[in-house]
């Protein structure tokens, strides 16, 4: 039955038809269908259907004469699902007005106390009345009219939306427009409802695509804007550059929190990244998210994002943190110094059990989804704590304040470009320090030296912190199994014993803290025992490209030179050095102007080259249609090239 069509006749027809009848106080036996016998409710009468169970009692409200009120509904925490309803009579409640109101206002309130209370069976689909009163304490009305139930409210992050106003198309469409005037690169993408209504919007634009194929091992989807609480439904992928500062690589507006929408948003922007998922990837812990990830990233590690789940703990089960002030503190050795599996599967035990919540849906959920949000099951995920610390530096959303939750989408467009470019002007700042500045050595350890010549600042100063630590760590050989060493280290600091293994013919050391694995750079446990061998310098498989200060000129796979391959592969790489090139050649006035000359002479050689390939206009034929960024300024920039041209010659002498 569909509570919100048809008319009241129809509705009235086919209300008992499904309704399940048992033994109860308002009556026994079998209950009639088709609605031929009226019927009144009673404390154990069965619905197939919350829907069944709405029509049935306004059914029954209009045969009697008076108006249904839905008073409250309950959902379950865990999936959202819907528990509870209670209907109850339109005049319940009393008429509340102040004492010095100077106009008495009618109201229809008489503190009725006729209802009807629905529950879902635990474990079944089916539904049953627990609470009915039948009596009014008021008159009821003779000629009832019919009334139509209200359609069931959608739970607050499933609902669908569209947030656009009248000003929000356009200045899309318009941003569209001129970032691909820009840059033919830019990638968007829409989808449409039935109705043929803009639904879901995805973008990326040339830096991120660029950035995404250095910096691409680990992201974060945030999906935390699609929510009816926020006017604009924003989710984003982002990560994480070699200075530790965040990268935007992809936007959406989406409509909903359903699956069908994010899979779309995911393929699209898998798409846009010519197809290569990343290692690990940090979700939003919701259902939808995590189905729709395991369905377009079936290879890629997933998980929920540590920090989150523990602020949420905090906040739901604040009544057991008032009572029990070192509920978090257990709750925190339980998740950090657990560095087993089995370990952590043992404080938990003790934890539940010692604060009694055995019944608590939440834990229940977490503990079950424990491998996507304990660390000690994340070992083979890799970097996942990499974007943790990016958000501990920040908003869970890439762009922080500047989206609340009134901010509309003409807003946020208007802000977007401008936002981005204060972003791309502290990357350009960091990669002029990085070339200009060296680092303070604190130490005469060789390992520091290396490091210091590698590394990032960002990283270098985490990477001195545990080289100096290995002053409060002692070591101890434990035993030797063939060409594997087992040690104990005592860190003094901690006040804990962390086991490393070490393998010398391939120079491969493990600890259990897997502080390597988590953030990309050794622990201080891994390296006193480097020192205890007598290994002169870091073993270069523990040196993360990513980490390094050029992290941007190293070259992948995709991006190898290759004479052969498809136009648009071709275009792709083109792309992507032109963009490497930008990047380096924008930071001085000097490198900009040099840039630009050395592209106008690359692209007189081509088309000097192909001047008779039928595939291409002729030289004399080429018009500022054809190069709109680049033709249109030419004459007036002529004499500006000569000068750098004259520049270069002066250099070279």
């Amino acid at each position: 039955m569909d509570p919100s069509g048809g008319d009241g006749a129809s509705a009235a027809a086919g209300s008992s038809e499904g309704y399940r009848t048992g033994a109860g106080e308002g009556g026994g036996g079998s209950g009639p269908k088709g609605g031929s016998v009226a019927l009144e409710p009673w404390e154990g009468m069965e619905f197939g259907s919350c829907e069944e169970a709405t029509g049935f009692y306004y059914e029954y409200a209009g045969r009697e004469g008076f108006r249904v009120t839905r008073k409250s509904s309950h959902r379950s925490k865990r999936d959202k699902c819907l528990l509870e309803v209670q209907f109850v009579c339109s005049r319940y409640g009393k008429k509340r007005e102040k004492p010095d109101a100077m106009f008495r206002r009618y109201s229809s309130k008489m503190d009725c106390r006729a209802a009807m209370f629905v529950r879902r069976k635990e474990g079944a689909s089916t539904w049953f009345v627990h609470h009915f009163v039948r009596d009014h304490n008021h008159e009821l009305e003779t000629s009832g009219r019919p009334q139509l139930p209200r359609p069931p409210r959608v739970a607050d992050d499933e609902e669908a939306r569209t947030p656009q106003t009248a000003a929000d198309a356009p200045a899309v469409l318009e941003f569209f427009s001129r970032m691909q005037l820009e840059n033919l690169n830019f990638f968007y993408a829409f989808s449409l409802d039935d109705d043929q209504r803009l639904k879901n919007v995805f973008w990326v634009d040339a830096k991120a695509r660029h950035d995404y194929t250095d910096y691409g091992d680990a992201v974060l989807f945030d999906a935390g804007c699609v929510s009816s609480k926020f006017r604009l439904p924003l989710a984003t992928i982002s990560g994480v550059n070699n200075h530790g500062s965040p990268l935007l690589f992809g936007c959406a507006l989406l409509a909903d929190k359903t699956e069908s929408s994010f899979v779309w948003f995911m393929q699209m922007w898998l798409r846009a990244m010519g197809g290569q998922a990343p290692k690990a990837i940090t979700l939003d812990q919701h259902d939808a998210i995590k189905a729709a990830a395991k369905v377009v990233f079936p290879c890629s590690r997933c998980r929920f994002c540590t920090r989150h789940i523990r602020k949420k703990v905090s906040e739901k089960l604040g009544n057991v943190t008032q009572q029990n002030k070192n509920f978090m503190e257990n709750f925190d050795k339980c998740l950090y110094k657990s560095l087993t599996d089995e370990k952590f599967e043992r404080k938990w035990s003790k934890m539940i059990e010692k604060f009694g919540l055995h019944e608590n849906e939440m834990l229940q959920s977490l503990y079950e989804d424990r491998r996507f949000w304990v660390p000690t099951y994340l070992r083979e995920t890799g970097l996942w704590a990499v974007i943790s610390s990016a958000q501990s530096e920040g908003s869970n959303s890439y762009f922080g304040k500047h989206v609340s939750k009134k901010t509309t989408l003409k807003e946020f467009v208007d802000r977007y470009e401008s936002d981005l470019h204060d972003r791309y002007e502290k990357e350009s700042t960091e990669y002029f320090r990085l070339r200009n500045t060296e680092p303070e050595l604190k130490s005469p350890s060789p390992y520091e030296l290396q490091m210091s010549l590698v590394y990032t600042g960002h990283v270098f100063e985490k990477f001195q912190v545990e080289l100096l630590g290995t002053r409060a760590c002692q070591a101890k050989k434990e035993k030797e199994e063939g060409p594997i060493s087992i040690y104990w280290v005592k860190d003094l600091e901690e006040n804990r014993e962390f086991m490393v293994s070490w393998n010398r013919p391939e120079l491969k050391v493990s600890c259990l803290c897997c502080l390597f694995e988590f953030k990309g750079y050794l622990c201080r446990h891994a390296l006193i025992v480097l020192q205890f061998e007598g290994v002169p310098r870091v073993p270069s498989h523990y040196i993360l490209n990513r980490w390094t200060k050029d992290a941007r000129n190293f070259l992948t796979l995709s991006e190898t030179p290759n004479a052969e391959g498809s136009r648009l592969q071709r275009y792709n790489r083109l792309c992507h050095q032109a963009t490497r090139l930008a990047h380096d050649c924008s930071i001085s006035e000097e490198g900009y102007s040099i840039s630009l000359v050395a592209i106008e002479e690359a692209r007189r050689k081509f088309i000097y080259a192909n001047g008779s390939n039928p595939g291409l206009p002729h030289a004399d034929s080429l018009t500022a249609d054809f190069f709109p960024n680049n033709m249109r300024k030419r004459k007036q920039t002529e004499n500006k090239n000569a000068d750098c041209w004259a520049l270069i010659a002066m250099k070279k002498t």
